[in-house]
Order: C-alpha cells, then structure tokens, then sequence
C-alpha cells in the first residue's frame, strides 16, 4: 500500500472478506511509518463501520482499537469506536467497560486541540467547531457517556477516578465552552449512573464551583448537574464540602475565587430548590457562618452571590427554617455583603483597599439585590418576631438608600414604638445619628419619610431633660448643617415648626446660630422662576395676568414664619430668649429686595401687628382695622363691563359702586388716562385685568398662629420715668422701633415691589395710632412726616403700574391717613414743621379727588391740635375749598368743617369780612347747587345729573347718588335724602353773620323758572335765626350736680361711649331703637393695669385719645372720626362734642323716614296758618288789606304799607327736605321777612 493512497472502502467486500482484509493488515496500526499508522487507523474506521459485523469479529476490531496510538491517530479511534458501538447501541463487544480504553485518548486529544487552536489564534483565524478533530473531542465525550450510561459492565472505581482526573484537567485548561459544556455531560452521566469516588469527590465538586462561578452562560448545565449531585447518595458529603470551601476560605486572594463564588452559588441552588424531592437539608446557622466566612474575601462578585443566597432564604420552603432562628448573624452577613453601597467611599486608600473597590455594574447589582431583599423582608413582616424586626430595623436603617418609602415607614414606626433614640437605651446616640443623617437630612427620601423620621426625633428631644443632651451631642446643629440648601417646602414647614421649639429652650449661644440659619435666604429660592407681576417693572396693559401666577410660594417664606413664631412665644413666658434679636432679623427680612416677596410680606405682616399698652408692653395684635385703605389699593374692576369708567369720561357719567370696596371710585384727572383715545388703545384697555396686590385675600389668617393677648412682661417699647419701678421689676428688654420706622422710610421711598409697598401704605396709618410705641423714635418720626409731605409735595411717591387698577391719587390717600396718624406727634414738631403739614393737607384739597374728604377731616383735627398753623393758611384752605363745593360727594365735608371752625374764633381770628363772606359764599354756592339738582330731578327732560365728577375713586367712602337718579334703591335715595337734608341744615350754621345779614339774605333768595323771587321755608327760618338769640338753662334746673344729663334714657340717637376696656365695643351694646350714632372714646394705647391714674387735668391734657364714629348699618360716614383719629385730651371735649352735634342733627333728620320739620318750620307754618286765617276773616272787607312790614334788619320799627294779593300765594317748589312757600310780592321781597311782626303785632 502506497503511503498516500486515498482511504480504502471495503464496501464490496463482505463481512468475512473484511475482516480477513483487516487481519492482514492489523499491522499497520504498529508500523515504524507514521503514514502506515494512519493507513491502518482509517482502515479499521472503514471496517468498524460496518454493520453486518458479528460479535466475534467486533470483539476483535475493539482489541486492535485498543492498542496505544499516537494522538494524531485518536481522532481516527475515536471515530472507530463511535461507529463499532453504534452510537451507544452496541456495546457488547468487550466484557469490561470500555472506559479504560477511551479515557487515555481525552488529554492526549485535548493537548493536540489545544495546540491547534493556539496556533489559529496567533494566525488570527477564528475558531471553528466543526474541524474534524474538534468533531472527533466531541464524539469521544459522547462516547463516554453512552458508556457510562449504557454499557451494562459498571466501570471499576479507578476507571471513573481516571476518567474524572482527565476530565478535570480539560475543565481546569481549556478557554472553549463546549470543552466544559461535554465535561458536564459526563460529570452528569457519572453521578446519574455509577457513583463517584470518594478520593474525586473534592475534586469534583470543586471543578464544578469554578464552572458553576466562571461561566454563566452554563448556569443551567451546570445547575443541573449540582442538583442531581445534590440528590445523590453523597448529599451530605456535598454539603460538608461546600461549608469547608467557605469555612475555609482565606482572607487573601490565595484560594481560586471561582470555587468560593461558585459554593455560594450552589448553596444558591440549593435553597431554592429546598423543600423538593430529594434536595438535602440545610442548617440556617452553619449556612450563615459559611457565607459570613466567605464575605471575608470581600469582593464584589461574592457580595452580590451571597446577598443572591440570602434573598433565596427569604423566599420559597426555606423561609419556614429561616423564621425559626436569630436572625442577627443573618442581618450581619446582608450588610457585609452590601457594604459598597452602604459606605461606597472607603476611607482607607491604601492599596489593597483599592483593589476591592468594584465597579460600577457590581455596586447597581448589590443595589438591586438589597431592594428585592428589603421587599422580601416587608412582604415578611407580620411573620417576624420580635427580635427578628429589630434585627431587620437595623438593616433597613443601614440600607436607606434602597428602601421605599413603605419599607422606611416599617422602620421608621418599629424604632418610635421601641424607643432607640431616647436616652438611656442602648446605643441611642448612634441610632440617633442614622436616623438624623439617614432620614432627616436625607434629601432624596420622600417628605413623609423625613417628617416621619423628625417626628421620632422631636419625641426624644422633648424628654424630660434629654433637649439639652441632643443639643450637646450636636444633633441640633445637624439639623442646622446646609439648611438652605433645603428643597422640600413640606419638610422645611415641620423642621421649622419644631426648631421654633428648640429655640424656646436652648443656651443664648446656639439661639443666636439658629436665627441666623432662619433668616438665610434658601438657595432653592434663588434659581426658582418668579412669576409675581410685581417683580415686572412694566407690564403691559394690553394683557391680562392670570391669578394663578401671582405668587408662588418660596421656602424663605416658611423660614420667616418660624422667625414670627419664635417673635410671638418669645414675648411671653420665655425669659431666656432675647426678641429684640428676632425683631431685627424680621426687619433685615422686610428690607431686603432679595428676599422673595412672600417672605417679605411675612414680616411686614407681623410687624405692623406690633403695638404696646399705656405701660409700654410690647404685645401683637391679630387682625388690623384697615379695610379702607385695602379697599382702596384693592381694585379689580373689568374695564369691558357696561358699568365700568375711564378718566376721559364726561361729567354726566353715573356713578359707580367699586366692587371690592363697596365704595365710590372718584378719580383724579392729573392721574393720566388708562385708556387713550385711539382706537388701538381703547381695544387694548378691553383686555385689560386689573389684579389686586398678593395679601389680599389672605389678612384672616395673617399670621401662623394666633398671638396672646396678654403684653410682654419684659419686652418694652421704652423705659418707664420712675427709677422706683425700673428696680422693682426685672431688665426690660426695649425694641428698636425706631429702626423699624427707618425700615417703613426707606420702603416708602425706595421700594420698586408693588406688594411690598401698597401694605406698607396700607397699615402703616393703623399703626402710628399707637403712640407710645413710638415714644423713642421721635427723630424717626419726624423724618417720616417729612418723607410724607414731601412725597405729596413733590408726587415722588411709586406710581402704580397699570394692571393694579390703582391711580395715584389712590397711593395719596394712603399716604395723607398716614399724615393725619402724625397730626398726634405735633408737640414734638417745631412751628414750621406743624405749618408744613397743615399746607399739605391743603393740597390734598383738589389736587386729587380722592383725597379731598380725608385732608378735609384732617384739617379739621389740625383745628384742634395745631391752631396756629390752621390760622396761617385758612384763607388758602378756604379758597381751595370753594373751587370744590360743587363736588356733592365733599360738599357734606366741607359744610361740616366749616361748622366745626364756625366754634373756633380763635382759629378764624384773622379772617377780613372778604374773607368771611367767602366762608358763607361756600354755603350759598352748596344751596344754589342743590337747588339745581332738585330743579333737574323734577324736569322729565333731566335724564343725567352733571353733578357728579368724571372718575370714581376709592377715596369715597359715602355713595354719591342724587335724589331720583335712575336705578338707585330705595334705600339709597333715602339715605341720599337725609344727607342732602342735613347738609342743608349744616349750612345755616356757619360762623358768626350778624355783620353780613343783608349780603346772605339776598343771596337765599333766587327766581324760579317763572321769573318770580322765591326763598325757601329753610331759608326763612334761618334768617329769623340771624335775628334772634335764644337761651334756656331749663334743662339744668333739675340736675345741680350736671350728672342725670350723662344718664341714658332710651331714646338717645347719639351716645357717647368712653371704652376703656381694652375691648371691642359693640354697635348694639346699648340697643334701643334710636341708635344711630355711637361715638366711641378709647385710650391710643391699650389701659396697662400698672399704669397710674389721671390725677389732675394737666395729666388729662397730655394723654391722647381715638375717636371713631360708628354708624348704624346704611349711615353715611360724614364724620371727621368716620377714620379714626387721634386726639389729645386737651381738645377731646370739643371734638367730641361737634361731632355728636351733627351727628345728632343728621339722626334727627334720618329717623323721621319722611320730611322732617324742625321745632322752628313748625313754628314759621303756625304763624303761617295764624296769618291766613287772619287774612280771609278779613277777606269780606272793602277796604283793602293793609299788612305792616318791617325791614328785616331791624327788630322794633315803624311798620310799611305793604298791598297784598286778593289771591292767596300759589304753592311754590317742595324741597326734598321740607316744604317750601313762595312769596309773590309786587315790591322787593325784603319787607316780607320779619316774621316777627306777625307774632307780636297786636289787632
């Protein structure tokens, strides 16, 4: 045979003829000739092939395969043998397993597969299965399984010894899966069928870990051998084997890592599959002292394998076993295994250290196994005792970061009902610091979890002595530690809430660090979008801002209500804490541009709450008396409704009711136009939305919590005089106001933010009202009244933007309350000082509509208070006043000042009789314009009144509507009538006229439209007035110690309430059918009861009073004090008493429901009806009916002819107010208006 012939096929030869062939040639498989080698090999392959071979002549084909061979021949073999066992069909061809002969050829072939893939991969060819030799390794592990499975002669042990150590040696060198994956079908065909060796039983197992570890892409080959290992007969020596592999693992990197994972893993395996058929029996605590020996290794692989096997012991059959142990070694093992993410920063550098740093995929594979465990664990708890819980407490407080809420709440509940955190229990300072770090200032938790986590704080903390322990230990300056970076606004509420409470108890030092880090500014604040229209320097006209965007709500702002919190509790029963240094810190917030608005308006809201009693205890009020002024700057009227107004309108406009407010809107025309005359603008002004400033709505509930009504008995607004009591009674603490007043002055003028500044202008007025607050700011002061005056001098106060629907005559209002709140600091004013005020008030008089009526009562306090100054510019004021008269919505004001100076000479002292004619000139002006109103109301024609000015403000506060004016109700026509009835009785009481009679009268008479000389009833009276004195002391007969005449009897419609109470006096305490009016007298500063008594009448001159005039429901407020005002007790008496005069003349009026007759039209209509019943007895006669008239000026002449009509007077013009009557005289109608004749003469 040649040595490359091609491989000869026996295929016509039969089976004798083959194996006689084969006999011949048997030698070849011995030759010295590699090629006759190879030769006879593929001979024996082609005749072993066959399969019409008898059992003789297969038995003698295995003996030759037998035979040793080189490993290039083993291929050839092994495809000899696979064809002579048929696949694992036919092995009955030896007598003894056929192990021994196939078990030299698998490293001999392996070593020959190796070289050749090295050599491919240098060449950089890849690898390739399906070789021929690669085809043949495959076979061969095949063929040992269908031997060890299916030849019926059992191997002898050290044939499977043999086989096993070949094996191993593949499985521990080869780099190709498939090498391992025909491993394990052997491995498993082994323990399936035969058993295996005690002396390769280590071994075997210990290969198994390292596959079991390294290659997961054959977990389930490999699990599968492990469990049919695991139900063997050497169950237990399995066990032992996988405890000693952890039990003994090194500390080092000594011992192959793959065989400790892969023991973790099969202990994996083996927990899950605990409980079925076969599987063997685990100790819990040899289990867990296993795998606490291998977290030892302390990698990352390991870790996440191990904390894999914990989580199978949570699940499935074992959790039975599990329950019934301790589970505190279990515990220890999950956070050894999670220790890279519970402290994922190692504080050693070193490098060992270094080295068992994992990566990122490991730490995320731990995270994930700690969060099912974490699940099992909650999933478990009603079955946990109680031991068990706390165990699982301490691994859910180590483990935060991968809880869920749900699971920290479990925690979190466990750890308040124990009590860890209290002091006395064990470890309560570490507990407590987890709890801190972990959960409270754990930002990434939910805001339930941290509220949760601080409640069991605070439960702690407030221990019986245990605050001052927390505070030493550090705790409350964690809490402190970063507070601005806070981002959770339902945390920040609670935390704050609860430092308040710290801040009532702990040392002066840690106080001062904790309103410090309340008053910081949060960070989160700073990059957060503002969307409040304030912040917009302009804003369009022509848009509409949408109320939801007005403000949000900013973290600062809970920071500054704890400030408030701590503010109030500090005034009363808190010794230890200093509020002069909260008061501040309030103030820093209040300036400060940067701070977002609602913190601002947190202060300011408490600070203008401040007051102080007659003592000078500082206390806070809850709500604040100043819904005028909030009306005023609270417009949201629609410019696209029917009703609404613009400044460019004419003068025959109908009022309109503000529907905010319930007030007038009377508008300035300097103000400038909203809308303008084009038609682009007048489109624009449609849209227009006016929103009112961000605090309204919300003054009910202003501040956090409702201030005791009891005053600081330590927080004083200044020193009391007397030495005495400074050394009775323990340091007082004084509040700077007066750097609050600076604080008011540099807003005034500086501030840009709309809010900011209109509920500065809104309670600053209501503030000042307390005077002695201010006894030790009096600089202050005086720098304010001169900001203010100069403000309203110059117009530098802000101009309000266009959408706040606010003019600025509405701003000028609010500044001149607060101007008339100073009028009760004038004694600390010089002359010039006091001059300049009152010729402020004078120019609020015209130069803004809105104004008039509170500088016109203003003025009239300055009557009182400042003389002088008032006597200096009369003749002004009377000027400017003039020029408004018409105005009906003042006129009633006007007339009503004009009273009050008519009882002051020494105000008028300087007037000329020019001067004085212009006083009576404004009352005439005021009938002549009623009259005309009347006169319109009557003609059909008459649809308008042109009466009223062109703009509604919110500087009106009584209803400006005229008699008969369409769509007005009833109840305000008649309201309007009794005003426009009183108003005309105040007229004839103006000032002393005795030397301008004859100047008056002629101008009471007018002629109607018929051209004849007409004077009204009212008229007529009050000319019989300038010409007689009345005087009756009958009322004091009966009441020598002048007291009954304060008694109250019942039908009083003025009463005159002294209240000293400290309290609120109602409307109806004195409740009869005739109230009407109750003027109302109270101390400036709430009654101290250490204050000392008025004892002499100098004391009573320098105490000040509020007066205000409260009105039964429907009462126009015409009073001065319809505003509160301030008053000294000097000019109390006379103040009051105007006031309770008029206010007694228009409740005269009102309470008659119809025309009201006084006592002097009764009389002049007797004398009347006297006169007529004279005049027709005497019709009868021929001689023609002579009267005596006297000249008006004179009381006793010599009577005049006088021819009256045969024809009795036709009936003239009714008034609303009463009955009118005219006279129809042939010669001048002066001779008829001694009415006195008529009663004296005698027939």
């Amino acid at each position: 045979m040649k040595p490359n012939a091609p491989p000869v096929t026996c295929t016509s030869f039969g089976a004798d003829q083959a194996i006689a062939i084969w006999d011949a040639a048997s030698y070849l498989l011995d030759h010295a000739s590699a090629d006759a080698r190879k030769a006879g090999s593929n001979l024996l392959e082609t005749i072993c092939g066959r399969q019409d071979l008898s059992l003789s002549a297969r038995r003698d084909l295995y003996t030759s395969m037998s035979r040793p061979c080189s490993p290039d021949l083993i291929p050839s073999r092994v495809r000899a043998l696979v064809a002579l066992a048929d696949h694992g069909r036919k092995i009955d061809f030896s007598d003894d397993s056929a192990l021994p002969t196939v078990v030299p050829w698998i490293v001999p072939l392996y070593d020959s597969l190796a070289s050749t893939r090295a050599k491919n991969k240098k060449l950089g060819k890849p690898y390739n299965s399906s070789t021929p030799e690669e085809a043949a390794f495959g076979d061969l592990f095949q063929l040992i399984v269908d031997i060890v499975t299916l030849q019926r002669q059992s191997p002898a042990a050290a044939d499977v010894e043999s086989l096993l150590e070949n094996l191993f040696v593949v499985c521990k060198s080869t780099h190709v899966t498939g090498d391992i994956k025909h491993s394990l079908a052997v491995f498993d065909a082994i323990i399936s069928s035969i058993t295996v060796p005690s002396s390769s039983f280590s071994a075997l197992l210990d290969v198994l870990c390292s596959i079991h570890a390294s290659i997961k892409s054959l977990a389930g080959p490999t699990s599968r051998v492990v469990r049919n290992l695991a139900k063997s007969k050497s169950q237990k020596e399995m066990v032992g084997l996988l405890h000693a592999f952890l039990l003994e693992t090194p500390v080092g990197p000594d011992r192959n890592l793959n065989v400790t994972r892969g023991a973790v893993d099969i202990f994996r395996d083996l927990v899950a599959g605990y409980g079925q058929e076969g599987m063997p029996s685990l100790s819990f605590d040899l289990l867990i002292s296993s795998l606490q020996h291998a977290t030892n290794k302390n990698d990352g692989r390991i870790d996440t394998d191990i904390l894999e096997v914990c989580l199978n012991m949570l699940q499935g059959d074992y959790l039975d076993v599990a329950l019934q142990y301790n589970w505190t070694n279990f515990v220890l093992v999950i956070l050894t295994s999670a220790r890279r993410v519970i402290n994922p920063r190692p504080q050693s550098t070193d490098t060992a250290s270094s080295k068992a740093n994992t990566s990122d995929d490991v730490k995320s594979n731990i995270s994930a196994h700690i969060t099912r465990i974490a699940s099992s664990m909650e999933a478990t708890w009603p079955r946990l005792g109680g031991n068990q819980k706390i165990d699982v407490l301490h691994l859910f407080m180590k483990v935060h970061m991968q809880l869920t809420p749900s699971q920290a709440e479990l925690a979190l509940r466990l750890l308040s009902v124990q009590k860890l955190c209290h002091i006395g229990c064990t470890d309560w300072i570490p507990t407590s610091w987890e709890l801190m770090h972990n959960f409270i200032l754990a930002r990434d938790k939910t805001p339930e979890v941290r509220i949760l986590a601080l409640d069991i704080y605070k439960d702690a903390y407030r221990t019986e002595d245990a605050s001052s322990i927390f505070d030493a230990e550090g705790f409350t300056d964690a809490l402190l530690h970063n507070f601005e970076e806070e981002t959770s606004a339902t945390f920040l509420r609670e935390l704050v809430s609860f430092l308040v409470t710290v801040a009532l108890s702990c040392d002066e030092q840690l106080f001062k660090r904790l309103i410090d880090v309340l008053t910081l500014q949060m960070k989160a604040d700073e990059i957060k979008e503002d969307l409040s229209p304030t912040s917009v320097s302009s804003h369009p006209v022509s848009h509409s801002i949408p109320l939801t965007n007005v403000l949000l709500p900013s973290l600062s702002n809970v920071s500054c209500l704890g400030l408030v919190r701590i503010f109030l509790r500090s005034l009363v029963g808190h010794p230890s804490i200093n509020p002069s240094l909260v008061f501040e810190k309030l103030i820093d917030i209040a300036r400060s541009p940067q701070r977002p608005c609602d913190a601002r308006l947190s202060a300011l809201k408490v600070l203008f709450r401040i007051r102080c009693d007659s003592a000078g205890a500082i206390y806070v009020i809850p709500t604040v008396d100043s819904s005028f002024l909030i009306n005023v700057l609270s417009r949201t009227i629609d410019v696209t409704s029917r009703q609404s107004v613009t400044e460019d309108s004419s003068s025959d406009r109908k009022p309109r009711n503000d529907s905010q407010s319930g007030r007038l809107s009377l508008k300035e025309p300097s103000s400038g136009p909203l809308v303008s005359d084009t038609p682009r603008a007048a489109s624009e002004s449609r849209a227009v939305k006016w929103n009112s400033p961000v605090w309204i709505g919300d003054e009910s509930n202003s501040l956090p919590e409702e201030p005791l009504d009891d005053p600081s008995d330590r927080t004083f607004a200044f020193l009391p005089s007397s030495t005495d009591e400074q050394s009775e009674q323990s340091p007082r603490i004084l509040l700077p106001v007066n750097f609050w007043v600076e604080t008011v002055i540099a807003l005034l003028q500086r501030e840009k933010n709309w809010d900011i500044y209109s509920y500065v202008l809104a309670y600053l007025a209501a503030q000042l009202m307390n005077r002695e607050l201010f006894r030790n700011s009096m600089p202050q002061i005086k720098l304010l009244r001169s900001v203010l005056c100069e403000q309203i001098k110059n117009e530098s106060f802000q101009e309000p933007h266009g959408w706040t629907g606010v003019k600025k005559g509405d701003i000028a209002v609010c500044i001149f309350a607060a101007l008339t709140r100073l009028i009760g600091f004038h004694q600390h004013f010089a002359k010039s000082e006091q001059d300049e005020t009152v010729r402020t008030f004078m120019l609020g008089i015209g130069s803004w509509e809105a104004t008039a009526r509170g500088c016109i009562h203003a003025l009239a306090v300055c009557c009182h208070e400042t003389p002088l100054s008032v006597t200096k510019s009369l003749h002004a004021i009377l000027d400017k006043m003039s020029k408004v008269m018409t105005r009906m919505h003042i006129a009633a004001h006007i007339l009503e000042f004009l009273a009050l100076l008519a009882r002051l000479p020494d105000v008028y002292v300087n007037l000329r009789d020019e001067e004085i004619r212009t006083v009576f000139g404004i009352c005439l002006r005021y009938i002549e314009s009623s009259r005309e109103q009347r006169y319109k109301a009557m003609d059909p024609l008459a649809t308008r009144s042109a009466s009223l000015p062109t703009r509604l403000s919110g500087g009106a506060k009584e209803t400006a509507s005229t008699p008969g004016a369409s769509g007005a109700s009833a109840v305000d026509a008649n309201t309007s009538d009794d005003l426009s009835r009183y108003v005309y009785h105040l007229t004839y009481h103006v000032m002393d006229r005795s030397n301008h009679i004859s100047w008056i009268i002629k101008r009471l008479v007018f002629t109607d439209e018929a051209g004849k000389e007409v004077i009204e009833e009212q008229s007529q009276v009050f000319m019989d007035f300038m010409q007689r004195v009345v005087f009756s002391d009958l009322d004091l007969a009966a009441d020598p110690y002048c007291v009954k005449k304060k008694m109250h009897i019942g039908n009083d419609f003025v009463n005159i309430i002294f209240n000293r109470s400290n309290k609120e006096v109602a409307f109806d305490t004195i409740l009869t059918q005739f109230n009407f009016v109750n003027v109302v007298i109270s101390p400036v500063c709430r009654v101290s009861p250490k204050e000392v008594p008025i004892h002499s009448i100098e004391d009573f001159y320098q105490s000040f009073y509020i007066v205000k005039v409260v009105s039964k429901p429907g009462f126009p407020e015409l009073s001065p004090a319809a505003m509160p005002k301030v008053i000294s007790g000097k000019n109390l008496a006379a103040f009051v008493r105007l006031i309770a005069l008029n206010a007694s003349a228009f409740s005269l009026v009102s309470s008659r429901g119809g025309e009201h007759v006084s006592s002097w039209q009764n009389r002049l209509r007797e004398i009347r009806r006297l006169r007529d019943r004279a005049f027709d007895a005497s019709v009868g006669s021929s001689d023609a009916t002579v009267e005596t008239v006297y000249v008006p000026h004179r009381r006793h002449t010599k009577a005049a002819a006088v021819q009256v009509e045969e024809t009795p007077p036709a009936q003239g013009l009714r008034a609303n107010f009463g009955a009118e009557r005219n006279l129809y005289i042939d010669n001048n109608v002066f001779q008829n208006l001694d009415f006195s004749r008529w009663s004296n003469s005698r027939p």
